[in-house]
């Protein structure tokens, strides 16, 4: 029981929905620095299966729980997305290393013009 006479099942009953609607530009160069805003909303959604060390204090101090409902993209954008996606559905109960952690690594060797060698890998 809490201090206000609920049981912690209860809790859960009263909590708000965040929802958010996400669209992502195209280019390269934003495309990398908006992979990172796509890992941080997969860490924001999964906060509370997680017990994520940032955002999970935040969304229990606003009673709430946070979702991506509609995602949209065009270009690098479009694919962006789909990696925030495609980490939101297989997610589960797994770290973001398993799933969508990985699109900033991918983009990090990606965005690099240096050679063709490391054009060929991404």
């Amino acid at each position: 029981m809490t201090d206000e006479g609920m049981t912690d099942g209860d809790e859960d009953i009263d909590r708000q929905d965040i929802r958010l609607a996400v669209v992502m530009n195209g280019g390269v160069s934003l495309a990398v620095w908006i992979g990172g805003v796509a890992v941080e909303l997969h860490h924001l959604a999964m906060a509370r299966r997680w017990a994520e060390p940032v955002y999970r204090p935040l969304l229990d101090l606003l009673h709430a729980d946070a979702r991506v409902d509609v995602i949209a993209g065009t270009s690098a954008g479009g694919l962006n997305g789909a990696f925030l996606a495609l980490g939101l559905a297989v997610s589960g109960t797994s770290r973001p290393s398993a799933t969508c952690g990985g699109t900033r690594a991918r983009w990090g060797r990606c965005s690099g013009t240096r050679s063709a060698a490391i054009r060929r890998r991404c």
